[in-house]
């Protein structure tokens, strides 16, 4: 009676490893999907400067990209081994209702794939504000960004307005 038991148990623990190595076939295809990042991002969507791009009827355009940017305060520096990128973006609202801007809303990867939230405080700029855009307004303004000064290269701009979605813009500056 014990073999039959030691041999059940030994049974039931290959069905197990099998179950759990095999796996769903269907599931797998969809995780192999190379278009699809971890972010929730599809890799042609990944935009440049110039491009108009929509995102839930709010249309982003980054304007310029101005890397070691000198703000015409003389006392507005960065830190040491830092430099200022500086980002001016215009919004446009294409949908029914009134949506809400903020730079809060922009992050910025630098070359050494450090991401940081906007958040270098500079005079001098018309810095974008945080409010409100009713349906068909429009709003441009700047984002300065302290960065390395070794990892200005290869810069990417992060923009998710939504507080809940896992969808965010991806532009190559």
């Amino acid at each position: 009676m014990k073999k039959f038991l030691y041999i059940l148990g030994g049974l039931i623990l290959v069905i197990v490893i099998i179950a759990a190595i095999g796996g769903d076939p269907e599931e797998e295809s969809v995780a192999d999907d190379p278009t699809e990042t971890e972010e929730g991002v599809l890799e042609d969507e990944i935009f440049e400067v110039g491009d108009s791009i929509d995102h839930e009827n709010r249309i982003l355009t980054v304007d310029s990209v101005e890397r070691g940017w000198v703000s015409p305060n003389e006392f507005d520096t960065p830190s040491e081994g830092e430099a200022y990128v500086l980002v001016e973006l215009t919004l446009q609202n294409e949908s029914e209702e009134e949506v809400s801007f903020n730079p809060l809303h922009f992050e910025l990867k630098d070359g050494g794939g450090v991401i940081q939230n906007y958040g270098a405080m500079v005079t001098g700029v018309d810095t974008l504000s945080s409010g409100g855009l009713a349906p068909g307004g429009e709003i441009s303004g700047n984002l300065v960004f302290e960065v390395n000064e070794n990892n200005l290269e290869e810069l990417t701009l992060f923009y998710e307005p939504g507080f809940w979605g896992d969808d965010r813009v991806e532009v190559e500056l």
